[in-house]
């Protein structure tokens, strides 16, 4: 029972996403990498990786927190650990997180990723307890925070490896844009989701403030922009890459396109469900696609 509790409130198929994001996006920046000058110590990586584990599991344990009474109508059938439990979990959390950050930067001899762990890790403690129940604004802080998790890996290696990431800024930043607008739209479609509870403790999220209807052609512009999104991805690495490699790719706008299709259908919580997943599968894909460019052609 406690398993299944840590399970629900740690996101773990989420923590593992962002773990493998990580990955990809060294084995992406590394690829061809011998031929240049570029040595990042070798526990850089994992402590980083690790970190952002951290701090996006204290984001949702302090996010659980703030909305245990809304979940309880949302999410009637989760199993959930107490109140207090949750509040030790994520101060447990960001202890750790602190303490590796801190690892982190004395080794890059750079004060600014300490920082950067104070900002992001703020940022998701004031989403919780104030910016979620204000529209459009918590839904940017998660989506800017998603695309973080590939800013920050870029980061490193520019402090290493500029070189090596001149080559690869363009892939990076329409990678970025890609989970940015993934994460804005799935944002969003969970506010729609779970508008029952919501609206029941007052907050104002985009669903609430401008209705379901309105919000469902503001998702599907966001969703045309992802498609515009991937087609500019696509056309950057078409004439390098194998077929079956822009294949994986192009696949999601088929997938967008339907998302798009379900949302002027989209009425009910499981309706928006069904949305949420789709787009995670789309992210999924994205991932799967730029493995695949780290790989021989």
């Amino acid at each position: 029972m406690h398993f299944r509790k840590l399970i629900y409130h740690s996101r773990l198929i989420n923590l593992i996403i962002v773990c493998v994001t990580q990955l990809v996006i060294i084995n992406y920046i590394q690829l061809d990498g011998n031929s240049l000058s570029c040595v990042v110590p070798e526990i850089i990586f994992p402590a980083f990786i690790l970190c952002t584990m951290l701090i996006t599991l204290a984001g949702y344990l302090i996010n659980d927190f703030y909305d245990y009474e809304i979940d309880q109508i949302n999410k009637p059938s989760a199993h959930r650990f107490t109140r207090s439990i949750i509040l030790k979990f994520y101060f447990g959390s960001i202890i750790i997180g602190l303490l590796i950050a801190v690892g982190i930067a004395n080794s890059l001899g750079n004060l600014n990723y300490l920082f950067v762990y104070l900002v992001a890790t703020g940022l998701l403690f004031l989403y919780a307890s104030y910016f979620k129940g204000f529209g459009l604004s918590g839904n940017l802080i998660v989506s800017i925070f998603s695309s973080m998790v590939i800013a920050i890996i870029w980061f490193v290696f520019y402090l290493y490896c500029g070189p090596i990431v001149e080559q690869k800024a363009q892939t990076l930043i329409l990678f970025m844009c890609f989970v940015f607008l993934s994460s804005l739209a799935r944002e969003i479609i969970k506010d729609c989701q779970d508008i029952e509870g919501d609206s029941k403790f007052n907050l104002k999220t985009l669903p609430i403030r401008i209705g379901v209807l309105k919000t469902s052609i503001f998702i599907n512009f966001i969703l045309l922009a992802l498609i515009l999104t991937i087609g500019a991805w696509l056309y950057s690495s078409y004439a390098s890459m194998p077929l079956y490699k822009t294949l994986i790719l192009g696949s999601t706008i088929w997938l967008i396109a339907k998302a798009i299709y379900l949302t002027n259908k989209a009425r009910t919580s499981k309706d928006f469900k069904l949305i949420s997943g789709l787009l995670k599968i789309c992210m999924a894909i994205g991932i799967t696609y730029l493995f695949t460019l780290s790989l021989s052609s």
